[in-house]
């Protein structure tokens, strides 16, 4: 697993997924991730997500690629791709500060 934060070149080829520990919840119209267990105690409190990152949340919670999340963003809400890649980025990096992120660089067949 790697826990630095990757150039988009890299991240191409990465597999992510949300760790065990995070609830997703809709709660008054509002996304929220909740912590459990011993990450409730490392969290400050729950994290509120916008549309776009609740999406995100939601993709990461199956293992997917980078590529595949990237593309689904740019399908699902018609934005310019290199906008939808800084937002993704930004997020990703976000959710690895958080030790939310399991990301892994897949090796390309020979």
């Amino acid at each position: 697993m790697n826990t630095g934060c990757k150039t988009n070149e890299k991240r191409k080829d990465t597999q992510m997924k949300i760790k065990d520990g995070f609830l997703l919840k809709n709660i008054a119209g509002e996304w929220v991730v909740v912590p459990t267990g011993d990450r409730a105690l490392r969290m400050q409190g729950a994290m509120i997500l916008n549309d776009v990152a609740s999406f995100i949340w939601r993709q990461l919670l199956s293992s997917v690629l980078y590529e595949a999340v990237l593309d689904a963003i740019v399908n699902d809400y018609d934005i310019e791709r290199s906008q939808a890649q800084r937002d993704l980025d930004a997020f990703l990096n976000r959710l690895k500060e958080l030790d939310a992120l399991d990301d892994e660089e897949i090796e390309k067949g020979a």
